[in-house]
């Protein structure tokens, strides 16, 4: 891929980002977008031992596997410890009503990262479906980087963003995307370099 000029990443892809930079440094990205991050995957395993009443073998089981497998307990993979490593310009963008990823994760990152910038929303939830918040990506990204490299960079996070407003066409059974319902007028399709109902 080569080096990237900005990378946004959300919920558990996130994560997973964080530990890959933490591992392998010379992935190079210029900036890097963090939304709706979760903080710990230990707490994934507890969520879901309550919520379907695993048993305590069960979860060993778990915790083997993830030995066997991995060679690290779930208690490894922490957002904050994996962002310690981080020294890249970072942007934070977390609701303070996030109920599947607390805010608190957010504090944690933005104390972590020394080069970061935090944004508190309120009343997005885990999906931070916002005009603004994709005005807060795209002016971070501005900051620094040239408009023509921001679009492919951006337009994913432009259809997980705003995808409320997407039109689905059905054509021969396919569904397109009408990417002028999603992007400005001065926004070019990453992947077609041009404006277009793109297959998806």
């Amino acid at each position: 891929v080569g080096r990237l000029d900005a990378e946004e990443t959300r919920a558990l892809g996130g994560l997973a980002r964080l530990y890959t930079l933490h591992h392998q440094g010379t992935l190079i990205v210029r900036q890097l977008i963090l939304t709706a991050v979760p903080g710990e995957a230990d707490e994934f395993v507890k969520f879901y031992q309550q919520t379907l009443g695993l048993s305590d073998r069960t979860i060993r089981a778990v915790h083997k596997a993830f030995l066997e497998n991995i060679r690290q307990l779930p208690e490894y993979f922490s957002a904050a410890r994996f962002a310690q490593s981080v020294t890249i310009p970072t942007l934070i963008i977390h609701d303070e009503q996030d109920n599947e990823a607390p805010y608190r994760y957010a504090v944690q990152n933005h104390k972590a990262i020394k080069n970061s910038k935090l944004i508190k929303t309120s009343g997005l939830g885990h999906n931070l479906r916002s005009v603004k918040v994709v005005k807060h990506v795209t002016d971070f990204v501005n900051e620094s980087t040239p408009a023509m490299s921001v679009r492919s960079a951006l337009f994913y996070f432009f259809q997980a963003t705003v995808i409320e407003k997407v039109e689905f066409l059905e054509i021969s059974g396919k569904q397109y995307i009408d990417h002028s319902q999603v992007i400005p007028d001065n926004f070019l399709c990453g992947q077609c370099v041009t404006r277009c109902n793109h297959y998806y």
